[in-house]
Parts: C-alpha cells; sequence; structure tokens
C-alpha cells in the first residue's frame, strides 16, 4: 500500500507456467484509484507492450508501446522486467537489455503492483523496488 512519489528503479523475475501465450503479465506502476496506473508487460509469445489505464479500470488500458516481438524474451520461459522512472521519462529493460522508453507525465505517484491477464498462470520472484535519489544517475545495466 505504499505510494510512491519518487523516481523509482523496479525488477521483478517471472516464470510462465500455462495458460494464455497472448496475455501481459507484469508490472503496473504508478497505481492510483481512480486515477490509473502505467504498466509494463510480456507475453509468452515472444511480445511486449506498455499501457495506460486511465479512471475506468475495467476498459483495456490506451497503449503507448503496441505489441513489439522482441528476441529478448524468453518464449514461455523465465524473464527478468525491469522498469526505471525518472520524472515523465520511463525505460523498459527485459533481461538486462533496454527494449523501449516512453516520456508521459500524465501520472506522478503510485502504487507498484503486479498483475496477470487473462487465463494463465505465472510466478513472480524477488521483486525489487529502489528509489532513485535526486542526483542519483539512472542505474542501467551493460546491454550489447
Amino acid at each position: 500500500q505504499t505510494n510512491f512519489t519518487s523516481d523509482l528503479d523496479i525488477s521483478v523475475d517471472t516464470e510462465w507456467l500455462g495458460g494464455v501465450k497472448s496475455a501481459d503479465y507484469g508490472i503496473l506502476f504508478r497505481a492510483a484509484r481512480p486515477r490509473g496506473a502505467y504498466g509494463f508487460g510480456i507475453a509468452a509469445g515472444g511480445k511486449y507492450v506498455v499501457g495506460e489505464w486511465g479512471e475506468d479500470w475495467e476498459a483495456a488500458p490506451d497503449k503507448l508501446i503496441d505489441w513489439t516481438a522482441s528476441s529478448v524474451i524468453n518464449k514461455e520461459g523465465k524473464n527478468t522486467l525491469r522498469v526505471i522512472t525518472s520524472g515523465s521519462l520511463f525505460e523498459f529493460y527485459i533481461n538486462g537489455v533496454m527494449v523501449n522508453s516512453i516520456t508521459d507525465a500524465t501520472l506522478t505517484e503510485g502504487m507498484i503492483t503486479l498483475y496477470v491477464g487473462e487465463i494463465q498462470e505465472v510466478a513472480f520472484d524477488n521483486l525489487e523496488v529502489r528509489v532513485i535519489e535526486d542526483g542519483q544517475p539512472l542505474l542501467k545495466p551493460v546491454s550489447k
């Protein structure tokens, strides 16, 4: 129930165990009812998506980054998801590789939660949330 107002470095290990391969699962951040939330998710079929939920949580989210195939996703397997927020800039990582980034200033604070869409079974482990202090450089992994 922590409402984060600072910039964050969020990561979680995932493992897809079965179900709908085209449905997403991942991290919701800056989530606050009724205002909305951002979500970064992957699907077992090998794609990722970034969405923004508005006040109507039952409606489909607006896609800030539409479904995008990525070879860094371990299809039907284990993956590590990471989101780094810096003001209105968001960076998205899968298995240590930055796959995309966006700028959006709609939501400035909120909670973090994990989500699983549609009918699938997903395990989450090692959720880590680090507060990025003002002036601290973003912690970025080395990627090729």
